[in-house]
């Protein structure tokens, strides 16, 4: 092979390398036990691994069918690769339009999602019908039904405030249940 030969090669393969160093595609199927996703990158990978924050203050979300993501190859080497979660398209649209709230976590979509928003006052936790909201040292709890397992403290980290009753009392002194205007309120 001439010299004129070899750089002409050389030349080929460099592009080659450079034009599969970062390579954007989409998850065609996950294994969550392997960590690994099978990628639609013009072409079927084979099972490549998944980055993601891993240690103790780890969070993870699995990779869905569809969703877009970049596969990092060392040296242009599709075989090493190493698969990180992209942005958003037609397909997979972003869980918010909103500029001043992050989606910390997300299952579902639409009015079925459950989500965690963050913004700069709040942090808002949503499941269907029902909410907790925790914004200016206040949380409000919002739903058709709210269960409280457990013995309940009132009056603050020691609970040694009484609680009163506002509202219809019966002559024993209990609340009449069937008033919704009944109130407990610490004093």
């Amino acid at each position: 092979m001439s010299s004129l030969e070899e750089l002409s090669y050389q030349i080929a393969e460099l592009r080659r390398m450079i034009s599969n160093l970062v390579r954007p595609g989409v998850v065609k199927s996950y294994d969550g036990a392997k960590h690994q996703a099978v990628l639609d990158l013009g072409f079927e990978t084979h099972p490549i691994d998944v980055g993601a924050h891993g240690g103790t203050g780890a969070d993870f979300a699995p990779l869905k069918a569809g969703q877009q993501i970049m596969a990092l190859c060392p040296e242009g080497d599709i075989g090493n690769a190493m698969v990180i979660a992209g942005g958003f398209h037609d397909g997979n649209k972003a869980p918010s339009q909103a500029a001043d709230e992050d989606i910390r976590a997300q299952r579902g979509s639409g009015d079925k999602a459950v989500r965690l928003r963050t913004t700069d006052h709040a942090a808002i936790l949503e499941a269907e019908d029902a909410s907790v909201t925790v914004e200016g040292g206040k949380v409000t709890i919002t739903a058709d039904r709210i269960i409280l397992s457990g013995t309940v403290y009132l009056g603050g980290a020691d609970a040694s405030k009484p609680a009163a009753m506002e509202g219809t009392i019966d002559t024993r002194g209990d609340a009449d249940v069937s008033n919704l205007a009944t109130k407990v309120f610490v004093k």
